[in-house]
């Protein structure tokens, strides 16, 4: 399911969770890190800092897991399954062909 979301970054832990969050959010968080000895995220709990391994954009986080899923993104910019060959050469060429 495609939602349209205004988080656009995570907070991946050393346990491999992933909590989404605001470009605000990120921004308090990325002014004050050096000060927190934990970061609270409305609605999602509290994590301790320590815990904290990265925060990233979430599309960036997107591309990776399914980088790690096998998946590929053609040249047109859609992603494939593994083994799975594009087409959309085809479909583009059959629209721009007079």
């Amino acid at each position: 399911m495609n939602e349209i979301t205004d988080k656009t970054y995570c907070i991946i832990t050393n346990y491999g969770n992933k909590l989404y969050i605001t470009e605000e959010q990120y921004r308090q968080i990325y002014n004050n890190f050096d000060k927190l000895e934990s970061i609270k995220i409305k609605n999602q709990g509290i994590i301790n800092k320590k815990y904290v391994v990265m925060i990233a954009k979430a599309s960036e986080i997107i591309e990776e897991d399914k980088k790690r899923q096998g998946m590929w993104k053609c040249r047109y910019g859609y992603w494939h399954k593994k083994g799975e060959e594009c087409g959309h050469n085809n479909i583009k060429n059959k629209w721009t062909k007079k």
